[in-house]
């Protein structure tokens, strides 16, 4: 609930996933989407793809090429290894991960060999965090600021194919006392909204940034620990409400 008895969400929904088998029996489409209807929203029809790829598999690699989400990260609650996919944050307050991962078009090969494991991500078009607009409840600009115009993320071309990627990887050690560890890099843009006033109005600032981190987990008979570790560097911060 937010205010005047209103829930942010409120949908029922259908999801769907499957996978086709080519008659070469290493090769497979997946997809996946849902169809929902939120009563929340004046706009009451929605459709999400959530997963449309082909995948190779043989016996110690896997290649996914398509529409896809990936997930790194071992905790739960706010996933901060997961930084492949940016995220719909328009509704700060429903945090559901599968619901709020924006699904992007990316390469993504994985090689086992055990006890180790690499995996490497190359998304040549890169999709935007979605932030809540200016006539939201969740507007992102204090009230002082409300008489200035903003500019809105602008999306990534598809002409630029590759001039604006994302790329990074995954390398992880299953160890024999049952610790699973992995280390991760990843060269993205940042994920958070930072604006600049360039003297009559607010323009985002976006910047690639280097993420590294590792997560791990260890399962006992009973439980499992797990952990997440994650580092921004030449990430861009606000100074202050809103300017860097």
């Amino acid at each position: 609930r937010f205010r005047d008895g209103k829930v942010t969400r409120h949908l029922p929904y259908f999801a769907f996933k499957g996978d086709y088998l080519f008659s070469r029996k290493s090769v497979r489409l997946e997809y996946g989407g849902r169809v929902y209807h939120d009563f929340s929203e004046e706009v009451s029809g929605h459709f999400s793809l959530r997963k449309l790829a082909l995948k190779a598999q043989g016996d110690r690699w896997t290649w996914t090429v398509g529409a896809q989400e990936v997930a790194w990260g071992e905790t739960f609650g706010i996933f901060i290894a997961d930084i492949v996919n940016p995220r719909d944050l328009r509704d700060p307050l429903f945090n559901e991960l599968s619901w709020i991962k924006v699904p992007v078009v990316c390469s993504n090969l994985q090689y086992y060999r055990d006890p180790w494991y690499a995996q490497m991500i190359i998304t040549p078009v890169p999709r935007r965090t979605r932030f809540p607009g200016r006539d939201s409840e969740f507007n992102l600009f204090p009230k002082e600021y409300e008489g200035i115009p903003s500019a809105t993320h602008k999306r990534y071309s598809v002409r630029r194919f590759g001039k604006d990627a994302e790329f990074g990887g995954r390398v992880g050690y299953l160890f024999d006392n049952g610790v699973d560890a992995s280390f991760t890099y990843y060269r993205h843009w940042n994920r958070n909204a930072v604006y600049q006033f360039n003297g009559s109005s607010f323009e985002p600032w976006v910047k690639r940034v280097h993420s590294l981190g590792g997560s791990f987990s260890y399962a006992m008979q009973s439980f499992v620990i797990r952990g997440d570790v994650l580092l921004h560097t030449r990430h861009p911060v606000a100074t202050s409400p809103l300017a860097a």
